[in-house]
C-alpha cells in the first residue's frame, strides 16, 4: 500500500523562504534608492530656486555689499557662495560678471557628500542682467 504525501517537504519549504527573502531585499533597495534620488532632485531644486533668487537680488540691487557666504537658517547644509569679478565689454566699460555657488547636501543621509551648483551671468553697467 502506497502512502499519501500531503504538504511541502522541509528542502522546498525553505527554498520557497529563500526566494521570498531575495524578492524583499530586491524591494527594499529599490526603494531606498528611489527615496535616495527624489532627495537629491528635491536638494538640486531648492539649490536652483536659491541660485536664481540670489541672482536677481543682485540684477534688482547692483550695489548692495555682498556677504562672500551666506547661510539659510530655512534650509540646513544649504550655503552660497558668491563670486564677482569686472569683465571688459568694450565701449560699454566694465561688467560685473556674477557667479553664484551653492552647496548642497547631495542625498538622503550626510554620507552621501555634498554637491555643487553654479549659476553665472553678467550685469552690465547699471546693474541689467
Amino acid at each position: 500500500m502506497r502512502r499519501r504525501r500531503d504538504g511541502f517537504t522541509l528542502i522546498e519549504t525553505l527554498l520557497a523562504l529563500a526566494i521570498l527573502a531575495g524578492a524583499a531585499a530586491t524591494l527594499l533597495a529599490i526603494r531606498s534608492n528611489a527615496v535616495r534620488n527624489a532627495t537629491t532632485a528635491r536638494n538640486r531644486q531648492i539649490a536652483t530656486m536659491l541660485a536664481s533668487e540670489a541672482l536677481a537680488e543682485l540684477a534688482l540691487n547692483p550695489d548692495v555689499s555682498l556677504p562672500i557666504q551666506r547661510h539659510y537658517d530655512a534650509y540646513p547644509g544649504f550655503t552660497c557662495r558668491y563670486v564677482l569679478t569686472q569683465t571688459p565689454l568694450g565701449p560699454l566699460g566694465l561688467a560685473r560678471r556674477v557667479r553664484v555657488e551653492m552647496r548642497f547636501p547631495a542625498g538622503a543621509s550626510a554620507s552621501t557628500g555634498d554637491e555643487t551648483l553654479a549659476v553665472e551671468t553678467l550685469l552690465a553697467p547699471g546693474g541689467r542682467p
